[in-house]
């Protein structure tokens, strides 16, 4: 039997949180455990349930995603963090790429676009369950499964 994985949606808005629930139950790998509606309810799940994805918006009430993301980091927490946010200022996207989110889409998002970042995810837990990665691996990794991406290396 696969693995699911347990995610957590951090979106004030029920509405747009219901979406994504939909979406994720109809990708089988993935379970919604739990949503929040705030940073700070968000972090408490997160200190008591095993979570491996956490599916964020910028603007929430309390802590802003920024800040979600730097108490995460800041703990250490071992998860990956899609954002799915109207917000579309380069220095914000650039803020949250700095610290590591696997990716980033603005709202609307079609399902199909939802799902090319589910399956990202998957890609990467992949990658990282052997105890060595190739160069080849990681190329592909960063180019986003494209194979026009070459090394640089030889």
């Amino acid at each position: 039997m696969m693995k699911q994985f347990q995610v957590l949606i951090a979106e004030d808005d029920f509405r747009v949180s219901s979406i994504w629930r939909e979406f994720t139950h109809q990708i089988p790998e993935f379970q919604v455990c739990a949503e929040s509606r705030t940073g700070t309810d968000a972090l408490q799940v997160l200190a008591s349930h095993p979570i491996d994805l956490l599916i964020m918006d910028v603007y929430m009430p309390d802590l802003d995603g920024l800040q979600l993301l730097y108490e995460i980091r800041k703990q250490a927490m071992p998860l990956d963090v899609i954002v799915i946010t109207a917000a579309k200022e380069s220095s914000i996207v650039q803020r949250f790429f700095r610290m590591g989110v696997l990716d980033y889409i603005t709202k609307p998002c079609t399902f199909e676009r939802f799902k090319q970042s589910m399956d990202r995810f998957q890609d990467v837990h992949q990658l990282f369950k052997g105890s060595e990665v190739e160069q080849t691996q990681i190329d592909h990794l960063l180019s986003g499964g494209s194979q026009s991406h070459k090394s640089l290396c030889a």
